[in-house]
């Protein structure tokens, strides 16, 4: 009765089978039982009796049962439109939006537009949503990964634009800031050097690197930064994702979570579990930070990058820009937590007496019990400085022996080692003096030969002597052969910072003589240029030298033209005549020289 439908169940149930009495066994029962006197007829129409009405209880149930599985199965079906009609509504917001930050990929633009793929992305999704007709539909799981890794992947799109956006525009402030505009270096922190494995694995390059080049690339071969990002394909509801299954990794990641998960793992199953990031959710983050970047440069830009803010103590501290919201939080609490008080205090000063002094003393037993927290931690801290000065003396006393160990060592093995390399010296010198002899006595070849073959006894002696001396190391190295693989580590690690010191000077001796010739290539090119100065100073010279000369031409050009002038003037004056006539009289010829070159 409790279940929702079960008198719908009971009704439907009723109705289907008939009642006690009727049908064939009624028929039959009520044929015999006339026939049969005696309790034996009696006994066995009670048995029909308690047969039919359990073999009704039955069919009640199970028509109940029937009803309740309709009606779950219903409601199963109403929630699962109601998810894919969801996820339709946003697939098709989602995909619209991407023309406002994304262009299509070139092969598909081509081919094209945003309304046909709009139309053809509206099929498809209509084909994985048989729902939204209102016709019947199976609950099909593989539909709903389907949508749900399509939305994924159109957010990522959405996300991928808004960061190509950031990255360009990271690289116009880049370009303000080499041209010397400084109006627009609020970017410099949030834009200043692309960073790496954001919302991304230690091996993998962070995904604004990524963009921050193809910007680089795309710049490089157009000459000109692109507004909107370009797809490299299209995204389409047919692909796998994050939502999709797959056997093999599931075991993969199951073998892993136990691995990470037994006795003496140090707690990597979290982890190893956390680390994995679906590629939204890496888009997501690294969108957040760079949004949160952009924040605190635009702050930067707005008040500088660091503010001055008095403090509890009557003095300035130095608080970023970017810490400011948290700055005017902590003052706002400071100012509530003082005015909280001082209400107090006021509401104190209208009590009694006795309920001042209730509050002095709850305050005083907080007080005493801060005190005996803070005691027990000062006697801890106590306790753990000396355990750190026993392992600070534990240590010394076993550094110590190991520096006794590393003396003794070096004492009883540095005289055999002595002894060997100036064994093997000698027998290098000697071999070096055997070649030296055969290279000047080579057209001696008996000589040679004789010679050749006493040289190889005196190796064989000296190899016979080595052998024994490799003996004896063998035998020592038997006894202690721990010791000598510490001098064996040791003195490899001498070779090798030999070596390293070798190769330092040589790279350094190389750098010096470089940076010697360059500096000389400097002097020569500094004494050309200071050639230079000195002849342009020269020609400065000669040049206002002209140009004296030249003002000075004019100026004496000047006084004739008065002179002229006034000559002009009382000639005419005087004779009442025009001087012009007067003046062809005195006009000298130009040469031919000049006439041809006019």
């Amino acid at each position: 009765q409790g279940k929702p439908g079960a008198n719908v169940g009971l009704e439907v149930a009723m109705r289907a089978t008939p009642p006690a009495g009727t049908g064939a066994s009624a028929t039959t029962a009520s044929h015999h039982v006339p026939k049969v006197a005696g309790p034996h007829a009696l006994h066995r129409s009670a048995a029909l009796a308690v047969a039919g009405s359990a073999d009704l209880t039955t069919r009640l149930a199970q028509a109940a049962a029937l009803a309740a599985d309709e009606q779950q199965l219903q409601e199963c079906r109403e929630k699962y439109r109601f998810l894919g009609q969801r996820l339709r509504a946003d697939i098709r917001f989602l995909f619209r939006s991407l023309p406002e930050t994304v262009e299509l990929p070139p092969d598909v633009a081509q081919q094209c537009t945003w309304a046909d793929c709009i139309a053809d992305m509206e099929r498809a999704v209509d084909s994985l949503a048989p729902f939204a007709s209102g016709g019947e539909f199976d609950l099909s799981v593989d539909n709903i990964v389907a949508l749900l890794n399509f939305r994924d992947r159109l957010i990522c799109s959405l996300c991928t634009g808004l960061l190509f956006q950031s990255a360009v525009l990271a690289a116009e402030v880049q370009d303000d800031e080499d041209a010397g505009n400084s109006s627009r270096a609020f970017a410099n922190t949030a834009h200043g050097a692309p960073r790496g494995a954001i919302g991304g694995s230690g091996g993998n390059r962070g995904i604004m690197v990524d963009l921050a080049e193809q910007v680089r690339r795309l710049r490089a071969t157009t000459g000109r930064l692109p507004e909107k990002y370009t797809l490299p394909s299209l995204p389409v509801a047919s692909e796998p994702g994050y939502f999709s299954y797959d056997a093999a990794a599931s075991r993969q990641a199951a073998v892993k979570s136990a691995a990470a998960s037994a006795p003496g793992s140090g707690g990597s199953a979290a982890s190893a579990g956390d680390g994995e990031h679906s590629e939204l959710e890496r888009r997501m983050l690294t969108l957040l930070r760079e949004v949160h970047s952009l924040d605190k440069s635009i702050r930067h830009a707005k008040f500088g990058k660091h503010v001055n803010v008095p403090d509890e103590h009557n003095t300035t501290k130095v608080v970023g820009t970017d810490q400011l919201r948290h700055e005017i939080t902590a003052w706002f609490d400071r100012f509530t937590t003082m005015e909280h008080e001082s209400q107090m205090r006021k509401a104190l000063q209208h009590n009694s007496m006795e309920a001042q002094l209730e509050h002095l003393k709850t305050r005083c037993e907080e007080k005493i019990q801060e005190n005996g927290k803070c005691n027990q931690r000062v006697h801890k801290l106590d306790v753990d400085v000396n355990q750190m000065k026993l392992e600070f003396h534990a240590v010394r006393r076993e550094k110590m022996e190991l520096s006794e160990k590393n003396n003794k060592m070096v004492n009883e093995h540095i005289p055999e080692l002595d002894r060997m390399d100036k064994e093997i010296d000698a027998a290098r010198e000697e071999v070096d003096r055997l070649n030296a002899d055969a290279e000047m006595l080579s057209a001696m070849f008996r000589l040679h030969v004789e010679e050749n073959q006493r040289c190889r006894g005196s190796r064989d002696g000296t190899v016979k002597q080595l052998t024994e001396v490799r003996k004896e190391l063998r035998r020592q190295r038997e006894s202690d052969q721990f010791k000598e693989a510490e001098l064996v580590k040791k003195e490899t690690l001498y070779k090798r910072t030999v070596e390293a010191r070798e190769a330092i000077l040589i790279d350094y001796s190389n750098q010096k003589g470089e940076i010697n010739e360059v500096e000389l290539r400097m002097k020569e090119q500094q004494e050309r240029w200071e050639e230079k100065k000195r002849r342009l100073a020269a020609c400065d010279e000669v040049v206002q030298k002209l140009h004296e000369e030249l003002r000075e031409a004019h100026a004496e050009i000047d006084a004739l033209e008065r002179e002229k002038g006034f000559c002009m003037r009382n000639y005419r004056a005087l004779t009442g005549d025009n001087y012009n006539m007067l003046l062809e009289q005195f006009k000298a010829e130009r040469p031919a020289e000049l006439e041809l070159a006019r």
